[in-house]
């Protein structure tokens, strides 16, 4: 759980460099708390030697990245992600 607070500081400290672990934080705080209440978690499937939970996001998540590159680039116009912070236009 702390792995999981100390990932959503760093997403709101250095939002340039740390967005990618926003899901993960969040990942990190809510799995330590259902594995606590007995409740189906990653955790616990690991720790009995049940890898395919973990293996089956992988797979699913690349499945997913390949299908939403693959519409991106079908699609003509593209998708243009930015990140970081927005800055506020000055007042005039």
């Amino acid at each position: 759980m702390a792995a999981g607070l100390i990932t959503l500081v760093a997403v709101v400290a250095w939002p340039e460099h740390a967005f990618p672990l926003t899901w993960i934080g969040v990942l990190l705080i809510l799995d330590p708390i259902n594995d606590f209440f007995g409740r189906p978690s990653l955790l616990g499937w690991l720790r009995r030697g049940d890898w395919s939970p973990l293996v089956c996001l992988g797979v699913g998540a690349l499945i997913c990245g390949w299908f939403w590159r693959f519409v991106c680039r079908k699609s003509g116009g593209g998708v243009l992600l930015r990140t970081g912070r927005v800055e506020q236009p000055s007042p005039v």
